[in-house]
Order: structure tokens, then sequence, then C-alpha cells
């Protein structure tokens, strides 16, 4: 018990989901699933997105502009595509608009999020925090900005790497080299 306490009250998190707000950047496919999945946990869900998304795919998300959401995000969990006109969409106005103890997750593309200014926003605000799966460069090499920073945790694209996942990706690439005519 003497060692317990301790070890208890140190990740003693400071809210529960149903007084957060999540944002989700991109509400396509990936990010809807994401909204419904945490709309029933108990997070308030808000999106931005290119489309109107009518409100029977919304799962109870609330659609906002990119300033609001932003402003108003507990954690932003990144869904966009890879587009050239998406590449540093969060940028250092965007990352300064986060609330200061807010948690930014990119599994979309390493692309998305300006590096440089994501290690300037985490060095200047340590209780700001992220956690990306996906990098500009990848593997990450020596040197990258946001290696050795205690509040940035970098995964090595580990996302989709479930066994359902990874039978789904080869059925897909067979169905298209098939329908290449390459298979």
């Amino acid at each position: 018990r003497e060692e317990w306490d301790p070890l208890r009250s140190a990740d003693r998190a400071h809210r529960q989901m149903s007084e957060c707000r999540l944002g989700i950047l991109g509400f396509g496919r990936i990010g809807s699933r994401v909204a419904e999945v945490a709309s029933a946990i108990g997070f308030s869900t808000a999106y931005t997105d290119l489309k109107e998304i009518p409100e029977s795919a919304r799962h109870g998300a609330m659609p906002l502009a990119m300033d609001e959401l932003l402003a108003t995000s507990d954690v932003l969990s990144i869904h966009v595509d890879g587009r050239a006109s998406n590449h540093n969409l969060v940028g250092t106005d965007e990352l300064n608009r986060l609330p200061a103890h807010a948690l930014l997750v990119n599994t979309a593309r390493g692309s998305v999020v300006d590096t440089t200014a994501l290690a300037g926003r985490l060095r200047s605000t340590p209780t700001f925090r992220a956690r990306l799966d996906v990098h500009d460069t990848e593997p990450i090499p020596p040197g990258h900005p946001l290696l050795d920073l205690p509040n940035a945790a970098l995964y090595p694209h580990v996302a989709a790497r479930t066994t359902s996942a990874l039978q789904n990706m080869s059925r897909v690439v067979e169905a298209l080299a098939h329908h290449l005519g390459i298979a």
C-alpha cells in the first residue's frame, strides 16, 4: 500500500472525457468514425471540413470554423489528406490558437503539421502536448526538432498496424493490381 498510493496519485487525470472537447480536423471516413467513437465515450465533439456534412452523418459532432475549432479543442485529432493545399495546414498561427493545455494528435499525414512551428510551441508551452504517428520524413532523421521534447511522443507510423488492417490493405492492393491488369 505504501508504494501503491504515490503511483496512483501521480497518474491522476485533471479532467474526464465528458469535460473535454475533441476537435476533428477533417471529417471524412476516418474523422467521422473518430467522432462516433469519441461521442460514445463521452467527449463533446466538433469538426472542421471542406465539405458540408449532413447532420445525420455527424455522429453528434458540431461543425465549427477552423479558428473556433482550434480555440475550443482540448484534443485536436487531424484527419486530412496529403494534397498540396494541406501542406503545413497546421502552422504557427494555428498551433498558437490551441489552448495551452491541448493535445495535438496527428495520424493523417506528416506534412500537414509544420514541424518547426510545432517544436517551437512545445518548447514554449510545456503543458501543450503532441502525439504523432506520421512524420514529414520517415524514418525520423537524427537532429529532428521534435526529438527529445518531453511533451512530444513520436511513433513509427503504427496506427494501422493490426492484423485486420494489414489484411485489408493487402486486399486493396490486390484488387487495384487486378483492375490495372498487372496481377
